[in-house]
């Protein structure tokens, strides 16, 4: 029997050092003690959970110390002061086996493990029960972790990975990357393709890609299978997207070895590749488009491929020694029009290209582009800090309201931004902010996996960290009987491996010289995980964690209902009040757009949220059906938060509500540090969201009270009405119409002031363009008094100078465009008046862009050529007879056109041209018109007709004379008759016949007249023979040629002639190209030569070959009769040309340059 005192002398040492763990318990009245040690993990081993459990089963009383993490134990203490110690812990329960074991154990609770179990079998995968520690499992061993279905299950997907692996190119891989990590220095993820939604989805989230943030993502590289080389084109597969790469993986996974080697020689054709993805797609539908020789590389090889074996040339076999093959493969190359590639020689077959999903949308069973689900845009603080958080809630009180100083809307709106910043960096210089940042460097930002892990588990987790980390860096201790909240813990290790070594510059493998990829060796990282266990903060107690303080703001508003209404109106989506859990107050939702509040709210509190989500809806919507180079880069989640309380902040200030203590926390704690780089990068958009913003409360405000005064009034009929408006002027039919000025932030406009339409046009434009940028906008309100369609109107609108819409009626126009466009304000005004006061809306919209627009342009068109006219005439420079009467007849063209536009004639008459004024002009234009009549005289036309023509004469009619060619090929058909061809079953075919004579036909001229001529007197420079039986003459006539046969008796029409021979297109398009080689036949060497040279051993060229054979049988060619006459150019081509030369000069403005509408 050993007592606690022996025992503990026994482990003594153990006790004092701390390393090991040790055991402590009672048999009967024997004390018993044992030693374990925990794994690099800080978990037990497998057989050392069974042993506890044994002791546990024998003592369920036994504890287990250690004299380092333990209480009441220490290295200076002697064997009585350990033997106390243990006591204690045994006999207050304070160290018993249960919670140690749970601990440091690696298991997942059996709830988790079920879930997990589920979702892998949803996802076809089987599933493993033991964590992961680093070490490959075996998958030829059952070990128990698996159930016999999952084991088979996982056998069943390597067999099909095998047989993926052994396809030549199964599968291709694409890097997606975030183009804020990108530009971190961080790396992306490689996507095997073909893929799945479900894992690009996967993929996405592990870069923090979702539908709130699209625009971010692109696709940043390309790879291949190791010893599977696919060369598509590197910049082609970054601009594709993900579908239509899908789509091309799967379809080229149909393809062979040979077939994809056709394909790299293909895509790397110098004389003309692939234009896009769709046309790579289209190739598995045309692989016998090309030709491919995998092994030929060279002209050499190729003139060996032909000459011994193609089996194409048929020639004796002494002779093929004397070919020079490199000579014979250039020709062939340049004759079929082939090329030399990496992948072998590749040349077009001659079939039809077959364009089969080019331009076509995607398959739908190969679209997985989906990006997974937006986050809900939330007005709250970081639940990590609001569930640390526990002061109480402030007594209501009024709002006090704050004075600004600023001169203007600009001033005033940089002055409230200022005290923001300021606010909040004295909030960064707390010594409270201090302490907080000091207790938040030290929490682990966990990943998407961990933080749903944590969900799983404990939904209401906020602050999380593993036991030690409570104990050491927040001096807190779990509390007694708290269960752990299993996480993976990364765990990588690294190994050396063979791969292709890629070339920096074009991303593609480095070749050897003998043809084959260059390897090296690289160190890459495996990624892998552990189970690891940690408690949230409320498992814990002891020293209180720092935080910011921000306090539900409280206090009543006055005319709330009207501002609220206001917001409503204002914003661009549907606001509803709803009850939100979780601590939010309310939210934007990206994919309803909508924006909800929570119910019960103070109205100071009410109405900054509403603001705050307002903000979401008008600085952060996307559209999600939008390609992603389109949408507008979209600023991280922290810019977002911080933008949108900035600009709720600055809008409650600008009417007198402080929200400091509401603000200054939110902004602080959504900023990335005390630099506050998020709200310095984003104050011109926080100034301008919150200018456009309060623009559209005023304008709201203003209307809802003028509507509550309309009602007024109509219920108190006998109160005298007035008008605070401006006066409108009177005006005529005659007048330009006249702009107001209402009122102005502008120091440049007075309320009250006129002026014509054109003034205030180009004024508004002037100001608009030199307004500061960055310095908000100054508002100005005006009318439009007019005569339009014979009646007065009038029109009234604001313009923002500073924003850029331009000139008055710019900023009407585009104002007009983007409502009759826009979904939001469709949607509001159905929701106010339904489908007919949309239906309205839109027409009285159609109207003033259709009508009422082009009607102010075409005002101040004639107001220009009226200034233009006015300033000639007084400008005292001396002005010609006729410019002075074409400047009076502009102003009279004027002082006709306004009546005719304010009646609502809008298609004006002609204006007066300063060519009407010139005599000279005049003189000229006549003699035109004199020679063009000449010339269609002489072309037997009308002027109609030769004006129809271009001012051209039609060719004139000519024929030619065509006869057999020399040689025992066409001895046959040379003077046979026509009846005695067809009884043969011989056609006369064009193939057969050169062309020996040419020249301009009389109309008067017929097919007998040319038989006697070239039988009795033909001209002297025909040198064919004598127009005989079984030649062809050709008459051009008319724009159409007919074909004559020669016969016995008179001529026989053979149309067969003009028809083109397929079969013998590329051969007569040979020849004619040889023919016109100047010298070609002369130059070229006999038949006799040739057969010397072979026997003297020397090499001869296949291409001399046949030209020496074709030289015997060919005559020279015969030349024209003669030289084309030189055509006199038309009066229409002189005028071009000297049209064309004074072009050349740029001519300076002048007083008598025309005006025009």
């Amino acid at each position: 029997m050993a007592s606690l005192r022996y025992t503990v002398r026994e482990y003594q040492d153990d006790l004092r050092s701390g390393i090991a763990w040790l055991a402590f318990w009672r048999e009967g009245r024997s004390w018993h003690g044992e030693a374990f040690h925990l794994d690099m993990s800080d978990y037990l081993y497998p057989e050392d959970k069974m042993r506890l459990a044994e002791i546990q089963a024998a003592d369920p009383k036994a504890v287990v110390v250690n004299g380092y993490y333990s209480g009441y134990l220490g290295e200076e203490m002697s064997v009585d002061e350990l033997a106390d110690g243990v006591r204690h812990h045994y006999e207050n329960g304070l160290s018993n086996i249960a919670p140690f074991m749970e601990a440091h154990d690696d298991a997942l609770p059996p709830e988790v493990l079920e879930e997990a179990r589920a979702k892998a079998h949803a996802a076809g995968l089987p599933f493993y029960e033991r964590p992961y520690n680093g070490a490959d499992i075996d998958p030829y061993v059952y070990d128990g972790n698996m159930s016999i279905e999952d084991y088979e299950l996982m056998h069943r997907l390597m067999e099909q990975d095998n047989e993926r692996s052994e396809r030549v190119n199964e599968v291709f891989s694409i890097q997606l990357h975030n183009r804020q990590l990108y530009e971190q220095g961080k790396d992306g993820v490689w996507l095997d393709m073909p893929t799945t939604t479900e894992q690009l989805q996967a993929a996405l989230q592990q870069i923090g890609i979702t539908a709130d943030n699209p625009q971010d993502f692109f696709i940043n590289g390309y790879s291949y299978p190791e010893g599977q080389c696919l060369a598509l084109p590197y910049d082609m597969v970054l601009a594709a997207d993900v579908d239509e790469l899908n789509f091309l993986a799967a379809q080229l996974g149909q393809l062979d070895a040979a077939e994809i080697a056709e394909l790299n020689a293909a895509l790397q054709n110098p004389k003309g590749g692939f234009a896009s993805i769709g046309q790579i797609i289209d190739f598995t539908e045309n692989v016998d488009y090309y030709v491919h020789l995998p092994d030929v590389h060279s002209a050499a090889a190729l003139g060996d491929y032909y000459l011994n074996r193609s089996g194409m040339v048929d020639m004796p076999q002494e002779w093929k020694v004397g070919i020079d093959t490199v000579q014979f493969g250039r020709h062939i190359s340049q004759q079929e029009q082939g090329a030399f590639t990496e992948y072998g020689y590749i040349v077009k077959s001659g079939d039809e290209w077959q364009r089969v999903h080019e331009g076509q949308p995607v398959p739908e069973e190969y679209r997985v582009m989906a990006f997974p689900q937006p986050e809900v845009m939330r007005d709250e603080i970081k639940t990590r800090q609001a569930a640390v958080l526990t002061a109480e809630a402030p007594q209501p009180q009024p709002v006090i309201p704050i004075d600004l100083n600023g001169k203007n809307n600009a001033e005033r709106m940089k002055e409230i931004t200022d005290r923001l910043e300021a606010g909040i960096q004295a909030l960064f210089e707390s010594e409270q902010y201090k302490a907080y940042l000091t207790a938040m460097s030290k929490f682990h930002n966990y990943s998407f996996n961990n933080t749903l892990l944590i969900a799983m588990q404990k939904p209401d987790a906020s602050l999380v960290a593993g036991f030690g980390k409570w104990r050491d860096d927040f001096e807190r201790h779990v509390k007694k009987g708290e269960k752990g909240i299993k996480i993976l813990a990364p765990s990588p290790y690294k190994v050396k491996k063979q791969m292709e070594k890629i070339d920096p510059s074009t991303q593609k493998p480095v070749i050897g010289a003998d043809g084959k990829p260059v390897t090296e060796e690289r160190e890459i990282e495996i990624p892998a995980f552990r189970v690891v266990t940690v408690f949230d903060v409320s498992q814990t107690e002891g020293k209180e964690i720092p935080g910011i303080a921000v306090s539900e703001l409280t206090g009543s508003v006055e005319q709330y209902q009207d501002f609220f209404a206001a917001l409503e109106k204002a914003s661009p989506v549907p606001i509803a009040f709803e009850n939100i859990e979780g601590g939010a107050h309310g939210y934007y939702h990206l994919e309803e757009k909508r924006i909800a509040i929570d119910e019960g709210m103070s109205e100071l509190q009410t109405l900054k949220t509403a603001i705050h989500e307002i903000a979401h809806a008008k600085l952060h919507a996307i559209d999600k059906d939008a390609p992603a180079t389109e949408q507008a880069v979209r600023p991280d989640h922290r810019t977002r938060e911080v933008q949108a309380e900035s600009v709720a902040y600055a809008v409650c200030q600008h009417y007198g509500l402080d929200t400091s203590d509401y603000s200054f926390g939110y902004v602080a704690g959504w900023s990335s540090g005390r630099e506050l780089s998020e709200l310095k990068a984003s104050l011109e958009t926080i100034r301008k969201a919150a200018n456009e913003l309060i623009t559209d409360i005023d304008d709201h405000l203003a209307q809802l009270q003028q509507e509550r005064e309309t009602k007024q009034e109509a219920e108190q009929p006998q109160e005298e009405q007035t008008t605070d408006q401006t006066e409108a002027p009177s005006l005529d039919l005659t007048a330009e119409p006249v702009v107001t000025v209402l009122w102005s932030e502008s120091p440049h406009l007075k309320e009250g002031q006129t002026m014509p339409l054109h003034e205030a046009d180009a004024l508004f434009a002037k100001l608009d363009a030199e307004y500061p940028a960055g310095m908000g906008y100054d508002k100005t309100k005006f009318r439009i008094d007019f005569t339009f369609r014979g009646q007065p109107d009038n029109y009234e609108g604001r313009q923002d100078f500073g924003d850029g819409d331009g000139s008055l009626i710019q900023h009407i126009q585009s104002y007009h465009e983007y409502y009759a466009q826009d979904e939001n304000w469709k949607s509001h005004v159905i929701a106010e008046t339904g489908s007919e006061g949309w239906e309205q809306d839109k027409a009285e919209r159609d109207m003033l862009l259709s009508e009422f627009v082009p009607y102010m342009k075409l005002h101040c068109n004639l107001s220009h050529m009226e200034q233009e006219a006015r300033r000639s005439l007084l400008s005292g420079e001396e002005l010609t007879p006729e410019q002075t009467a074409y400047f009076h007849a502009v102003l009279d063209y004027v002082q006709e056109c306004r009546p005719l536009l304010n009646q609502g004639q809008y298609r004006l008459p002609e204006p007066p041209k300063l060519s009407d004024f010139d005599q000279t002009l005049q003189d000229y234009k006549e003699q035109v018109q004199a020679e063009i009549a000449q010339e269609a005289a002489a072309a037997g036309m009308t002027v109609e007709e030769y004006a129809a023509a271009g001012y051209e004469a039609p060719e004139q009619d000519s024929f030619s004379i065509y006869q057999i060619k020399s040689g025992d090929e066409t001895r046959d058909y040379r003077f046979e008759p026509f009846d005695r061809l067809q009884a043969t079953g011989r056609s006369v075919d064009r193939a057969n016949y050169d062309l020996v004579y040419t020249v301009p036909l009389d109309s008067k001229t017929t097919l007998e007249d040319i038989y006697r001529t070239f039988n009795i007197d033909h001209p002297a420079d025909f040198k064919g023979h004598s127009l005989s039986v079984s030649d062809v003459v050709v008459l051009h006539q008319g724009g159409k040629d007919t074909a004559h046969y020669c016969d016995s008796f008179g001529f026989q029409q053979v149309p067969e002639f003009l028809r083109e021979n397929p079969l013998r297109t590329a051969e007569l398009s040979t020849e004619q190209n040889e023919n016109m080689i100047d010298g070609i036949i002369n130059n070229t060497p006999s038949m006799g030569e040739l057969e010397a040279k072979v026997k003297a051993g020397e090499q001869i060229s296949l291409t001399d070959l046949a030209d020496a054979a074709k030289a015997e049988a060919k005559k020279p060619k015969t030349k024209q009769s003669r030289k084309a006459q030189q055509k006199k150019p038309s009066i229409r081509a002189q005028l071009k040309a000297a049209q064309e030369e004074q072009a050349k000069k740029k001519p300076a403005r002048e007083k008598s340059q025309e005006l025009e509408v």
